[in-house]
Protein backbone atom coordinates (compact mmCIF):
# COMPACT_ATOMS: atom_id res chain seq x y z
CA UNK A 1 0.00 0.00 0.00
CA UNK A 2 1.25 3.83 -1.06
CA UNK A 3 2.16 6.15 1.44
CA UNK A 4 -0.52 8.33 0.67
CA UNK A 5 -3.09 5.30 0.25
CA UNK A 6 -2.64 4.46 4.00
CA UNK A 7 -2.64 8.25 5.24
CA UNK A 8 -5.74 8.42 4.02
CA UNK A 9 -7.36 5.17 5.62
CA UNK A 10 -9.17 6.77 8.30
CA UNK A 11 -11.20 8.68 5.58
CA UNK A 12 -15.39 9.01 6.44
CA UNK A 13 -16.30 10.72 3.34
CA UNK A 14 -16.10 13.84 1.65
CA UNK A 15 -17.89 16.76 1.77
CA UNK A 16 -18.37 18.84 -1.57
CA UNK A 17 -18.75 22.31 -0.86
CA UNK A 18 -19.80 23.22 -4.71
CA UNK A 19 -21.13 21.49 -7.26
CA UNK A 20 -18.70 19.55 -9.19
CA UNK A 21 -21.03 17.78 -11.48
CA UNK A 22 -20.32 19.87 -14.52
CA UNK A 23 -16.59 19.74 -14.12
CA UNK A 24 -14.70 17.02 -15.95
CA UNK A 25 -12.32 16.56 -13.28
CA UNK A 26 -11.03 17.99 -9.82
CA UNK A 27 -7.33 17.78 -8.20
CA UNK A 28 -6.70 16.60 -5.15
CA UNK A 29 -3.82 17.61 -2.57
CA UNK A 30 -2.83 15.67 0.34
CA UNK A 31 -2.48 17.82 3.36
CA UNK A 32 -0.36 15.84 5.93
CA UNK A 33 -0.78 18.61 8.83
CA UNK A 34 -5.12 19.46 8.79
CA UNK A 35 -5.47 20.73 12.32
CA UNK A 36 -9.01 18.65 12.85
CA UNK A 37 -10.75 15.52 11.69
CA UNK A 38 -14.02 16.71 10.50
CA UNK A 39 -14.00 20.80 10.01
CA UNK A 40 -13.40 22.44 6.77
CA UNK A 41 -9.66 22.31 5.46
CA UNK A 42 -8.29 25.57 4.76
CA UNK A 43 -6.82 26.17 1.48
CA UNK A 44 -4.31 28.16 0.64
CA UNK A 45 -2.87 27.10 -2.64
CA UNK A 46 -3.73 27.96 -6.04
CA UNK A 47 -7.52 27.77 -7.75
CA UNK A 48 -10.66 27.22 -5.80
CA UNK A 49 -11.34 24.74 -3.25
CA UNK A 50 -14.33 22.64 -3.29
CA UNK A 51 -14.07 19.87 -1.23
CA UNK A 52 -12.21 18.28 1.22
CA UNK A 53 -12.36 14.90 3.23
CA UNK A 54 -13.68 14.11 6.40
CA UNK A 55 -12.01 11.53 9.00
CA UNK A 56 -13.62 9.05 11.40
CA UNK A 57 -13.98 10.57 14.86
CA UNK A 58 -11.51 8.12 16.31
CA UNK A 59 -8.94 8.59 13.74
CA UNK A 60 -5.24 8.81 15.02
CA UNK A 61 -2.69 11.97 14.01
CA UNK A 62 -0.37 10.94 11.66
CA UNK A 63 3.60 11.55 12.46
CA UNK A 64 2.91 15.14 13.81
CA UNK A 65 0.42 14.70 17.19
CA UNK A 66 -2.46 16.70 16.88
CA UNK A 67 -2.25 16.49 12.55
CA UNK A 68 -3.97 14.94 10.07
CA UNK A 69 -3.84 13.20 7.04
CA UNK A 70 -7.19 15.47 4.72
CA UNK A 71 -7.53 15.65 1.18
CA UNK A 72 -8.51 18.85 -0.19
CA UNK A 73 -10.20 19.01 -3.89
CA UNK A 74 -9.60 21.88 -5.82
CA UNK A 75 -10.17 23.60 -9.16
CA UNK A 76 -7.94 26.29 -10.84
CA UNK A 77 -10.27 28.94 -12.86
CA UNK A 78 -9.44 27.67 -16.51
CA UNK A 79 -10.31 23.91 -15.28
CA UNK A 80 -13.25 22.37 -17.65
Amino acid sequence: MSKDREAIRHEDGIVWTEDISASDYVRQTLDLFATTRRQPVAWTGTGRRVGYSVLKPDAPSGDTPGRFARRVFWVKGYDR
